[in-house]
């Protein structure tokens, strides 16, 4: 996966990525980025009213006990004449050749006008590359990039592209822009042609955004590059996911590839949640008449939403709180086009056959289907591969376990869910290996709890136990 952290120590500070490519003929290779807060370096004299950083960076990619790569190097700031207004950042970016395995990759930064000690920092890097499937890189994430025909350690592909060292897009920042290769094609596809797509999915609930998707038709190369951007001017605050795929002709997919980055932008939040534009007069929203009706209508689609819609079905879902029914049925109305702007009523209509099925299944006395954690999951996620339902163990509270094969990007999903009685069908999640689900690794020991003593916090093992077969049947999905 991609690294990138913010190294910092008393003084200096510097950003650090790093992402694996392959080179035909030369196998897989690790890029490194390194990016010095240029106010956070030391600077010495070298000339009249002239001034220069210096860091040693000392780079080694250990296997076990073995030193596999390694290199120093010194690396200058721009020089500069005044060291209290002019101090940039500067790059280094080096390039280290290393067949499949898994590694530590170390790097230490010495400032040299300093007495500081020097700065050390580990990631793990696992490589792992075949040459019997189609692969992407890792996504590198752009600043900016030019057409190029000289060579430069930022060359790629005949470009210039200068690494954006962040997964956070502020407001400020209105294009992302990203750069993939695809490995394999010419020997492993029959046909010569195939499609990239790219897009921008919520983290949150693996929507895909539908303004934020793009295609490539491609021919088969030993590498392919994809080069692209989205303007996310209009893009709300939030976590996403930007995924690209290949696909050949029968949109089979053949490989992906995804990353992680947030966003935070204010304006859009603002405008999302003006909806006075919005039309309603002769749409299904029409027929929506009364008040308790749109309420109850958009209360369910809590477990669908981003959090800026959340944020608007709770404000104004409440029984005590004035709205008009106006408004209610825009924001309805609005949320459906942006999933289907050419049939949010059909949209909409499926969605609630899901409601009312969720309802009678894991609906209770006092919470309705959507509200509980089951059938949040199930509307949020889709129906699960499998399901174990035990309702009664000997050590165990009630507890359920559901198996997805894959969730969009995110494959082998599993979810367990208990009930300290067996009365009220509300059963809550417990742990989930979902990213953005509750993640607890002493889920065990908690389901035990019913009749078997606990006394260490750090335990998430809880050994053998009568009749438990809860490891079983997470371990292998009925």
């Amino acid at each position: 996966m991609s690294l990138s952290h913010l190294v910092v120590a008393q003084k200096l500070q510097a950003l650090f990525s790093s992402n694996l490519f392959q080179a035909p003929g030369q196998g897989p290779y690790v890029e490194t980025y390194l990016l010095i807060n240029g106010f956070s370096a030391n600077y010495a004299k070298i000339g009249e009213g002239k001034f220069q950083a210096k860091i040693e960076v000392t780079y080694a990619i250990k296997k076990g006990e073995s030193i596999i790569q390694f290199d120093k190097i010194a690396i200058l700031s721009p020089i500069v004449s005044d060291t209290i207004k002019e101090k940039p950042n500067f790059l280094d970016q080096q390039r280290f050749i290393i067949p499949n395995g898994d590694y530590v990759l170390s790097l230490k930064m010495d400032d040299l006008n300093a007495d500081d000690k020097p700065i050390i920092s580990e990631s793990e890097l696992n490589v792992d590359f075949k040459t019997s499937e189609v692969q992407f890189s890792q996504i590198e994430l752009v600043d900016n990039y030019t057409k190029s025909s000289e060579t430069s350690i930022l060359s790629k592909s005949g470009f210039t592209v200068v690494p954006f060292l962040s997964t956070f897009y502020p407001e400020t920042k209105t294009k992302l822009k990203f750069y993939a290769e695809v490995y394999g094609t010419d020997s492993l596809l029959q046909d010569d042609l195939f499609l990239v797509k790219y897009y921008i999915a919520k983290r949150e609930n693996t929507q895909i955004l539908n303004a934020y998707v793009g295609y490539m038709r491609q021919k088969t190369a030993p590498v392919n590059v994809i080069l692209r951007e989205f303007n996310i001017e209009k893009l709300k605050s939030g976590n996403y996911d930007l995924i690209i795929e290949a696909r050949d002709r029968n949109n089979n997919l053949l490989a992906h590839k995804s990353l992680f980055f947030q966003r935070s932008n204010v304006t859009a939040d603002n405008a999302a949640m003006d909806y006075s534009s919005i039309q309603t007069a002769s749409t299904f929203v029409d027929n929506i008449n009364t008040l308790d009706s749109i309420r109850e209508f958009t209360a369910s689609l809590r477990p669908i939403a981003d959090e800026s819609e959340r944020r608007f079905i709770d404000s104004y879902t409440q029984e005590e709180v004035d709205t008009s029914l106006d408004v209610m049925k825009r924001f309805f109305y609005a949320f459906w086009s942006q999933k289907n702007d050419l049939n949010p009523e059909k949209e909409w209509e499926e969605y609630w056959q899901n409601v009312k099925a969720v309802d009678i299944e894991f609906g209770t006395r006092i919470r309705k289907g959507y509200n509980t954690d089951r059938g949040r999951t199930y509307l949020r996620y889709g129906k699960p591969n499998s399901r174990v339902e035990v309702p009664n163990e000997p050590n165990s509270y009630p507890y359920e376990i559901w198996h997805y094969f894959q969730i969009k990007n995110q494959t082998n999903g599993k979810f367990v869910f208990w009930s300290k009685d067996n009365v009220t069908n509300d059963y809550e999640v417990l742990h989930s290996t979902i990213f953005t689900e509750v993640n607890n690794p002493r889920w065990e020991m908690m389901l035990q709890q019913r009749n078997t003593p606990q006394f260490d916090l750090d335990q998430v093992d809880p050994g053998y136990s009568i009749g438990s077969r809860a490891k079983e049947y997470w371990d292998t999905p009925r």
